[in-house]
This record gives C-alpha cells, sequence and structure tokens, in this order.
C-alpha cells in the first residue's frame, strides 16, 4: 500500500522519533504528511512536546 492510514503514520511518527525507520517508511510517511494536514499538525505537537521532554531531562541532570 503507497498511502498509509492516519492510524499508522502517527505510529510510524512514534517510531522515527524512538529509532530508524526504513527508507520505505520515511518516503511513505512523507507522502502522507504533504496530503493531510491532520497528520502535519500531530508531527507538529509531537516535535513540541519531545522539545519539551529533552529540555526537561536536560534540567534534571
Amino acid at each position: 500500500m503507497i498511502f498509509l492510514p492516519c492510524s499508522e503514520v502517527t505510529l510510524l511518527m512514534e517510531k522515527r522519533n524512538a529509532e530508524n525507520i526504513s527508507s520505505s517508511e520515511n518516503w511513505k510517511l512523507s507522502l502522507h504528511l504533504k496530503i493531510c494536514k491532520w497528520c502535519r499538525a500531530y508531527k507538529q505537537k509531537l516535535e513540541i512536546l519531545d522539545d519539551i521532554l529533552k529540555r526537561k531531562l536536560s534540567q534534571d541532570k
């Protein structure tokens, strides 16, 4: 399947933050994000939360 459903895309975004994803997964994710405004919004929120967590963890050290 070339176009992934949103449920798979959100999981891929989480997976990409935790580890590397394959080039085909990355391509499918990029394609979906170009088309789906809801997943782009989710990605922005995910990036904000990750940034907050990284800052919090660096402060605790």
